[in-house]
């Protein structure tokens, strides 16, 4: 008999997920919100809400959910910026709470207080959508089997889901049972690995012919991967290299070269404090979600370091000067460590750190305006939000130069174009 390896996460799966035990001696534990004495920046966040509101606990609680209510598990972190947005829209709403309340059991988490719990239910969500992200809200059974899983929903969208499942908890319960047994099982299946006794190499055929079905994916026109949203997954770019070096690929080296000078050069990064964006709102790389992620930056450093190894392409290096002096200079915490991100809003709104009007832009470049908008890639007919313009670092090549009678050295000393400093 084969050995078998079964991963059940951190659970064995009686079940992959957890079981609940939600309802304490007082059943008036759950009549109100009580999160106001937890320490998590993001559930003081919603600690106000009018959904009651119960933090992750797994052995806190010492009866079960005797009315056998259905269970929200709603997960998100303090600068996540549709986690904000749905709960100013959703969970704010008297209506929307007052359903939550009375039907469901609601339990928020913060993805960087519990990792394995956001593990778990993140994997189940992509596994019934094929899709995952943040906030993340999934309806589970009492005993924490999910039965559904999504993101950010408006209100409407969100109370449509609520009163659909729970009208077919009512009415079908064994529906709703097979949906969970079928998301057991699948979570049993991708996490059960047989090893056969005896091992062989893996052919060469293998990679390459996954390699070409992953590459019907790439956009070669502007990098990256033919999606709506761009984001950069240095894991992919890690091993884009690492095969294109290998079979010595010129096609695969284009692209791959492309789409790293493309995302340099991009909305992506920041050309005034360093270090890159959680990702593109557009095909293009071209505007910003602009929340900044640690294990984003950190991995990023990685790829264009590695990538400067091989190609001593003078972009690479400075991306990594620079994303390294941004964690240095605004993400390190003067205990030691690093902070895991900083939020895309301010009171103004969403990317109001990076965003600068016509009138602002002037006021920076005084009399070099016109060398200011082509540093920086900027068309003035081309707004966003009606008046903002964000700012992408473009590539100060030689011919650049020349053409503005300007030397690298200078050009830097006399601009903020080398901001997040080209401090080495």
């Amino acid at each position: 008999m084969p050995q078998i390896l079964k991963f059940f996460y951190l659970l064995s799966f009686s079940s992959s997920f957890f079981v609940f035990q939600l309802s304490c001696s007082s059943h008036n534990a759950f009549s109100e919100n009580q999160l106001e004495k937890e320490s998590s920046p993001y559930l003081l966040q919603h600690a106000k809400n009018p959904v009651h509101w119960q933090p992750w606990k797994k052995d806190a609680y010492q009866e079960f959910n005797h009315e056998k209510k259905l269970v929200i598990v709603s997960i998100g972190y303090s600068s996540c910026h549709w986690c904000h947005v749905m709960e100013e829209e959703t969970f704010e709403d008297a209506r929307v709470a007052d359903f939550m309340n009375k039907n469901f059991i609601n339990i928020k988490v913060d993805r960087e207080e519990n990792p394995e719990v956001d593990n778990i239910y993140m994997t189940a969500t992509q596994m019934m959508t094929g899709r995952g992200g943040w906030p993340l809200n999934v309806i589970c059974l009492p005993d924490g089997r999910p039965v559904y899983g999504g993101t950010y929903h408006t209100k409407e969208q969100w109370m449509e889901i609520l009163k659909k499942v729970n009208e077919i908890y009512s009415t079908d319960e064994s529906k709703l049972m097979t949906i969970a047994r079928d998301v057991a099982n699948g979570i049993q299946e991708i996490n059960t690995f047989e090893v056969p006794q005896k091992t062989s190499l893996l052919k060469p055929e293998i990679f390459e012919n996954e390699m070409q079905l992953w590459g019907k994916q790439w956009d070669e026109t502007y990098g990256g991967e033919k999606q709506n949203q761009k984001f950069i997954t240095p894991v992919k770019y890690n091993y884009i290299q690492q095969f294109k070096t290998l079979k010595k690929d010129t096609a695969i080296q284009k692209y791959f070269e492309h789409s790293l000078n493309t995302i340099a050069q991009s909305g992506v990064y920041d050309p005034i404090d360093g270090g890159f964006f959680r990702y593109a709102t557009d095909s293009f790389w071209e505007v910003p979600h602009f929340e900044k992620m640690l294990y984003d930056n950190a991995q990023i450093i990685g790829m264009y370091a590695n990538a400067f190894k091989q190609s001593k392409n003078p972009v690479y290096k400075d991306r990594v000067y620079q994303s390294f002096a941004f964690l240095q200079q605004r993400m390190a915490n003067e205990n030691g460590g690093y902070y895991s991100a900083i939020d895309a809003d301010n009171s103004a709104g969403e990317g109001r750190f990076y965003l600068f009007t016509k009138e602002t832009l002037q006021q920076i470049a005084e009399e070099d305006l016109e060398i200011f908008l082509k540093s920086f890639q900027i068309n003035l007919e081309k707004p966003l939000d009606n008046h903002f313009y964000n700012l992408r670092a473009r590539k100060i090549d030689t011919d650049f130069l020349k053409e503005n009678n300007s030397s690298k050295k200078e050009f830097e000393k006399n601009t903020i174009y080398g901001g997040a400093g080209l401090k080495k």
